[in-house]
């Protein structure tokens, strides 16, 4: 039956879970405990999403929420892992991500054997055995979550919003994923955000938003956030206000010790799973570093026209630094390009340009602009990893032109060892040798390969 929000006088809101149905459990009797000195029938409960992945019982947490473990109203909101978990069902190509993202605990918690996905292998049969797996009633509540509510002055949902966008104009995809942007914005989204997504130590409470997740998986500790209607006064910018902040964050500060005296074998087991899962996530992005990232490549309006010049013609790339706009360094480049490759003076040569962005983001999308400064063309994008952007725009420039493309680097003057971890870690490094072998893995036939030249 639908209810009236704007009624609600006492509101509960839980952050990411994450497969620890455990401290589900906990956060259930506490609610209840705090409801008995303080019964109210206009309570609600509100869960963040993200309840699959990284911990060990993501079956045991959808199992007590679609039954609603909670004594009163309970809303459940979509969180970017039950994105992934919905979208491996029908495309295993997600695979790779999800598997990143701790979709072997959940594949796990399911009964589906994970030892030959662990390295790599069998997308298409673990999700067929996903599939048979997963019962109807568990995707009946994921295709029944919300992507955000509104209570009072407290707009929530998983991850966040987009500045400068109205709150209910708000994309899917911001409220499932977004960080860059959001997170360090000081100004009115229009209501307090109560959010997940991005594990803090301690939760943070802010004037404009409420950050809740706590790395519940990892950390043992599941926020909960109990709210009147009194409490919207914490977002005024006054020494009262401020006074109010401090002591939450002194109460925050008291339940983590606490936490950590009365259960120390927690802290000892959360260590370990840290470590091990920090060292296996290196490992992993070690063996795919060299793996071609880009899921797709789209052009501007001006890219797709200084791309058209080019049609049945050889395209010659220049990697060029961002932010270095000198027009004379560009002309030098192009000029001794032509001197040392006895190119013709009429010969076109771009500049390609890639500046890195979220080292997070393994799989992407590649946006391409076009510019025309003075007479150099230029194609800019904005990419995790500067090496595979360069390789997937080589192809996609050797598929759209019907002619293979070369590009030109020169050495950088550091240790190698330190490039490769650079790249690893960062996206960045020796880009030449990294985008040869990425390429060398995408393409087989050395005849059909993009060619990269070192000077």
């Amino acid at each position: 039956m639908p209810f009236d929000l704007s009624k609600i006088s006492r509101l509960y809101v839980i952050g990411d879970i994450h497969g620890r149905s455990d401290l589900l459990d906990r956060m259930v009797s506490a609610i209840k405990r705090d409801l008995g000195p303080h019964p109210s029938d206009e309570s609600l409960t509100v869960t963040l999403g993200d309840y699959v992945d990284r911990g060990p019982d993501s079956r045991g947490v959808i199992e007590r929420l679609m039954r609603n473990p909670f004594s009163m109203r309970y809303v459940a909101l979509r969180g970017n892992h039950e994105q992934l978990f919905a979208s491996f069902l029908t495309t295993p190509s997600v695979g790779p991500t999800w598997r990143e993202l701790g979709g072997l605990e959940t594949l796990h918690s399911y009964g589906v054997a994970v030892g030959s996905w662990m390295i790599g292998k069998s997308f298409e049969e673990a999700a067929k055995a996903f599939r048979a797996a997963v019962p109807d009633s568990h995707l009946k509540f994921l295709l029944s979550l919300k992507n955000s509510l509104t209570v009072g002055n407290y707009f929530i949902c998983h991850a966040g919003v987009r500045p400068g966008v109205p709150l209910d104009r708000q994309q899917a995809e911001d409220l499932l994923w977004i960080r860059e942007g959001f997170l360090t914005s000081k100004k009115s989204f229009g209501k307090i955000v109560v959010h997940g997504h991005t594990p803090v130590e301690q939760a943070e409470v802010l004037p404009n938003r409420i950050n809740i997740d706590t790395g519940a998986y990892a950390t043992g500790v599941l926020v909960l956030i109990t709210s009147a209607s009194f409490a919207v006064a914490i977002a005024a910018r006054t020494w009262l206000a401020r006074a109010a902040l401090g002591l939450v964050a002194l109460i925050f500060i008291y339940t983590t010790l606490v936490n950590i005296y009365e259960r120390p074998e927690g802290l000892k087991i959360s260590c370990i799973f840290v470590f091990t899962m920090l060292f296996m996530s290196f490992l992993s992005r070690a063996l795919r570093s060299t793996e071609l990232r880009i899921t797709s490549i789209q052009l501007d309006p001006q890219a797709e026209a200084l791309v058209a010049e080019s049609v049945n013609k050889t395209i010659r790339l220049i990697a060029w630094k961002p932010h270095n706009t000198f027009a004379k360094d560009r002309g030098q480049a192009a000029s001794k390009l032509r001197q040392l490759y006895c190119l013709p003076p009429d010969e076109r040569i771009y500049f390609i340009e890639v500046e890195r962005g979220d080292t997070s983001e393994f799989t992407e999308s590649l946006m391409v602009h076009g510019f025309h400064e003075d007479s150099h063309r230029i194609l800019r994008a904005r990419s995790a990893a500067v090496a595979n952007s360069i390789a997937g725009l080589l192809i996609y420039l050797q598929q759209a032109t019907k002619c293979i493309p070369h590009v030109y680097f020169h050495w950088t003057d550091i240790n190698p060892v330190i490039n490769g971890m650079r790249f690893i870690f960062l996206g960045e490094g020796d880009t030449a040798p990294i985008t040869h072998e990425v390429l060398r893995r995408a393409i087989k036939d050395p005849e059909q390969r993009p060619v990269v030249h070192v000077n």
